[in-house]
Parts: structure tokens; sequence; C-alpha cells
């Protein structure tokens, strides 16, 4: 192993959608393939909802106005924050309008579920193939809790995604997620090493206690396999995260029945404490990181609060060694190289590559 050093690997949903999840302006699609297959028939009038809410609902506005929701979830789920705000979207009432939020989350959180499918091998249910791969370099490069300074690479993870690919690889890797929450994870097992999993949007496996109101981040599988299917022929397990959040108790109070996410819009992290302090945790982390490896992040222009972010979180008098961005689109390589300063500027390198081709560059730069 070399020299000890602090890395921060920064994961967009280029990540996931490895791992079958659909990218922003693909949901929409992904949703109307799964409905009509009857994967979503237990939350088909949500499904719906959404759905009737992208087209239907603002066809008398393309009159006066231009407004495109239809191909991208995020600028829908935007749309539809200020239409709750000013209480005005197409011809639906108060009521409607607060349950077409509700669906809104639903809607994304279900066709997370159906859409990454863990492989079932000689009965058990493993991680995806590239988070798989991740998880095992993280657990080979980090140092073991409790052992001297020194010893092992310090890695720590900011995702802006809401599914549970990277964190159910991790514990199957001996690895435990600390989400940085004040509430904790309750572990199962003894974990051989802990690092940080900094979820900025939220997550699907995260739920706010009814009766404190604190965010609980639940327990998906025990260390180890997933789950066991002993006999089964069925090749992937698409994990029920909402039945499980169902069931969860804390403190004396079950979770409230949405998971605790908040989606990239305009109306986002400010009016959260709880991913207040996690932005704030991440920020840290880029402040003393010597390498920072972005991978599958767009950086869209419209994201303001990602740039101000990097911009105030690096400022520190920690040397940045390298700053790597991994990614196909050559222009998500333009934007990240105009973020970066007269001194980072030197130490940015980006690479045209996939998800799972780019592993050998984390696992190089983690020996």
């Amino acid at each position: 192993m070399g020299v000890r050093m602090k890395t921060v690997l920064i994961l967009g949903a280029g990540a996931s959608a490895d791992a079958g999840v659909p990218l922003m302006d693909g949901f929409l699609d992904r949703a109307r393939e799964l409905l009509e297959g009857g994967e979503l028939n237990d939350c088909k009038g949500r499904i719906i909802d959404v759905l009737t809410a992208a087209h239907d609902d603002l066809l008398p506005l393309h009159a006066k106005a231009n407004l495109q929701v239809e191909g991208n979830v995020e600028d829908l789920i935007s749309a539809i924050d200020m239409g709750v705000l000013i209480q005005k979207y197409g011809e639906r009432d108060s009521k409607s309008l607060n349950d077409l939020r509700d669906s809104a989350i639903i809607f994304l959180c279900r066709t997370i579920e159906q859409s990454m499918g863990f492989p079932i091998r000689e009965g058990y249910a493993h991680p995806t193939q590239s988070y798989d791969a991740l998880a095992e370099i993280v657990a080979k490069a980090t140092k073991p809790i409790g052992s001297p300074s020194g010893i092992g690479h310090e890695v720590s993870i900011v995702t802006f995604n809401y599914d549970i690919g990277l964190e159910l690889a991790l514990r199957y890797h001996n690895v435990l997620p600390d989400y940085g929450l004040k509430t904790k994870v309750v572990t199962q097992g003894q974990f051989s090493r802990q690092i940080k999993v900094l979820k900025l949007h939220g997550s699907i496996n995260w739920g706010r206690c009814s009766v404190c109101g604190a965010i609980v981040p639940t327990v998906l599988a025990p260390q180890g396999h997933i789950v066991s299917f002993p006999g089964t022929t069925q090749k992937n397990y698409y994990f029920p995260v909402l039945q499980y959040l169902s069931k969860v108790k804390h403190t004396d109070g079950a979770l409230e029945p949405l998971p605790f996410i908040v989606p990239p819009t305009w109306n986002k992290t400010i009016a959260s404490p709880e991913l207040r302090s996690i932005w704030q945790q991440a920020a840290a982390e880029l402040g003393s990181a010597e390498n920072i490896v972005v991978v599958g992040f767009s950086l869209p222009d419209t994201d303001r609060f990602f740039r101000y972010l990097f911009a105030l979180g690096v400022m520190s008098k920690t040397r940045l060694r390298k700053f790597l961005v991994l990614d196909p689109d050559p222009n998500v390589h333009r934007r990240f190289e105009a973020l970066t300063g007269s001194v980072t500027r030197g130490r940015f390198a980006a690479t045209p590559t996939l998800f799972s081709h780019g592993l050998n560059t984390i696992r190089d730069l983690l020996r």
C-alpha cells in the first residue's frame, strides 16, 4: 500500500445508471415501461398521477408559456414544488397538489426499486457489479477500525444518489457506511471498517420518526450476503424499500410512510436542517481531501449548489494532489475544469470513461 492519503469520491447518477437506475431524463420513460409491465401495480394510481402532471395538466399552459417538464423528472418536481408553493398547477385543488408531491416521491422510489436488480447467485442476492468492485477496492484500501493512524487510506464518499446500491455493497464487504446523521445505523455483526457515505439528497432507506422527528437510517440487509433465496430460479432481487420502511419503529412510533429524500430542485437543502448538516460535513471532507475523484456527475449548469459547495469546501490548507473526473462526456470535463482555480487546474485530469471502466483508476489511486 502506498502513502496514506485522504480521498473523497463524488458519485453522481452515472454511477447508479451502471446498476440499472435511469438517469433523470429517463425516469418518466422507465416508469411507463414498468407500469406497462405490471411491476408498479401496487402504486399504479400514484404513477399515473405523476405522468398526468407531466403532460395533460400542463397542456393549457403552452398557449402562453414554454415550460418543458415531460423529459426530465427533476424539472417536473421543480414545477410541482412551485405549484405547491403558489397553490396553482393546472386545475388541481390544494389537496390534489399535496397528494401529487407525495406521489412524486413514491414515483422516484418505486422506479429506483424496480430498476436496480441485485443478481442472485447460489441462493443469495449479491451487490451490483460496479458497486461490488468499488466496495472491494475501498475495503482493501481503508484502515481497519481501531488500527493506528498512518495505516491504510482514508476514504469518504459524497453521493447525489438516492438508491442503496453503494451501501449494500459496502456492507457485503464488511464496511459500515456512516451517513453522518445523528441517529446511527443499528449494526448487525462486527464490521472491520467504517467510512463516511454522505448522501446530499437523502436516501430511499431513510425515514422520519413520526414521534421525535429524527431522520432514521434503516438497516436493509445484514453483514455479508444481502438476502437468502434457497432453491430459487429468480435472476435478480428488487429490494422493496418502501415496504420495509413501513415496518420500522423508532422510539415509540413508526416512521412516516414516505422516505426522506429531497429531489434536486430549486427548493432543496436549505429548507432541511438534517441535510444542511450533511452538506456541512461534505464541505469538511472536501477541504481535507488530498485526492478528489468525480464519477458520473454531470455538473449541470443549473446546479449552483454544488459549485458553491465545492468552491467554499476546498478552501483549506490541505494540498490537493489530484482532482480526477471520470465521465464519458467531454462537456462534463470542460465544466469541471472551468470550476478549478489556478492551483487546482494543474492537478486536474479527466478521463472519458464509464463508471465500470474507471474503477481501475480508483484502484490505482488507492493502492
